[in-house]
């Protein structure tokens, strides 16, 4: 399980290689975790999205 801080920089960079098209260099553990830290936290979603969001076209849980 990450930190809210943790969560909140996988957030960005999840969210940035979506951006650029390389959701491939994201490491897998990395997105796994973040994708439950997202299912035991859902406000948390809302949250980053609305504070550091580019995008909301992501399947957080999905590995590349």
């Amino acid at each position: 399980m990450l930190t809210n801080p943790e969560a909140e920089e996988a957030f960005k960079d999840i969210q940035y290689a979506a951006i650029v098209g390389a959701s491939s260099q994201v490491n897998p553990e990395t997105r796994r975790r973040f994708a439950l830290h997202l299912l035991f936290n859902p406000s948390s979603r809302s949250l980053l999205e609305s504070l550091h969001g580019i995008t909301r076209d992501i399947d957080y849980s999905r590995a590349a």
